[in-house]
C-alpha cells in the first residue's frame, strides 16, 4: 500500500501460508489478547517482485500484474503466487481457478479467492496464493492455466484477446 501503512491480520486458527512468508517481508506488529486472536504484520510499501510480470486484464475488472510458480517440494501441493490489481467493482461471487493440464485433461486444480471481492476497491492490489493438491510436477508434459469466474453462473471473465484463461506454464 502507498505510504507503507498496510497491515495483514492473520487469525490464530489459520496460519500464514508459506508462500506468502517467502514472497513478502512481513514485520510482526502485535498479537491480540482477546478472542478471536489475530496476529498483525506490517506490510511493505511496495508489492513483492514476482518471477513473471504481465498486464492480463480479466473482464475489465481485475488485472494480473505478476505470478510465480513456486518450486515443487516433496509432500507439498504445487503452489502458484499471483499479484492482482482491482480495476473496478467486483461481483460478490468472484473466484479464481488454476488448472494443471496433462494430455488435454485436468489432473489437478484449485478454485477460490481468499478475500471478499466486494471489499476490494479500484486501485487496490492483493496477493492470492493458489495450491493444487495431488499434482505431480512433470514440466515436459504439463500446462498451467489461470482464470477468473463468477461462482453463481460459472461465467468466466474474458481477457482482451477473447480467451477466458491465461497460460502460466509453459
Amino acid at each position: 500500500p502507498a505510504g507503507g501503512n498496510g497491515r495483514l491480520y492473520v487469525p490464530e486458527y489459520a496460519p500464514l501460508p508459506d508462500e506468502l512468508q517467502e514472497a513478502v517481508p512481513l514485520q510482526f506488529v502485535d498479537r491480540s489478547l482477546i478472542s478471536p486472536r489475530f496476529t498483525a504484520f506490517a506490510l511493505p510499501s511496495a508489492p513483492p517482485q514476482l518471477a513473471h510480470s504481465t498486464d492480463a486484464t480479466f473482464g475489465n475488472s481485475l488485472t494480473l500484474l505478476g505470478y510465480e510458480l513456486l518450486p515443487p517440494e516433496e509432500d507439498k501441493p504445487l503452489r502458484l503466487l499471483t499479484l492482482w490489481e482491482v480495476e473496478q467493482s467486483l461481483p460478490s461471487d468472484l473466484s479464481f481457478f488454476v488448472h494443471l493440464i496433462q494430455s488435454d485433461e485436468i489432473v489437478a486444480q484449485h478454485d477460490g479467492l481468499d478475500v471478499a471481492a466486494t471489499t476490494l476497491q479500484a486501485g487496490e492490489q492483493f496477493l492470492q496464493p493458489l495450491a493444487m493438491l495431488g499434482a505431480t510436477w512433470v514440466p515436459d508434459e504439463l500446462t498451467v492455466m489461470l482464470g477468473v469466474y463468477q461462482r453463481k453462473n460459472s461465467v468466466r471473465l474474458p481477457l482482451s484477446d477473447g480467451n477466458d484463461r491465461f497460460v502460466i506454464f509453459p
